[in-house]
């Protein structure tokens, strides 16, 4: 009896187990001074993040040094929008996006892999990470 009622247990657990995953959808990104290479507050107006269905997200009154925003897992690319009085900043993340199901009564997984950013507003933007990844911060250093 007590073997049977184990049995019946462990495969109710199993089957809606889906896990905990590393990967993320979200983007960490860690502002530097470039001149000092410190640590840099960053105090934007607003962010604006523009995924390829035209959908643009917006985060307001930005004032850190590390900023996770959103990244458009239906598209390889993620446009950014650094917001102030005077300047605007942009940059471009690409990268590729790969779906992984562990279990079918589970959601999918989004790994977001080969990652490689451009802009002409900042100085110059370091990547950290060859995958998006919860576990790892920042993601991206912007430096300006």
């Amino acid at each position: 009896m007590f073997l049977f009622v184990t049995t019946c247990l462990t495969s109710c657990v199993d089957e809606n187990n889906c896990g905990i995953t590393e990967q993320s959808d979200e983007l960490f990104l860690q502002f530097y001074n470039i001149e000092t290479k410190k640590i840099r507050e960053v105090d934007f107006d607003s962010v604006g993040v523009a995924f390829a269905n035209e959908e643009v997200f917006y985060l307001d009154s930005i004032s850190n040094t590390l900023l996770y925003v959103p990244v458009d897992v239906n598209a390889s690319t993620t446009n950014f929008t650094f917001f102030t009085d005077s300047v605007d900043y942009e940059f471009e993340l690409s990268y590729r996006v790969n779906v992984f199901i562990e279990n079918e009564a589970c959601e999918p997984v989004f790994r977001i892999l080969g990652l490689s950013a451009s802009s002409v507003a900042f100085d110059s933007l370091s990547i950290k990470v060859l995958e998006l990844n919860k576990l790892v911060s920042p993601h991206v250093e912007i430096y300006f």
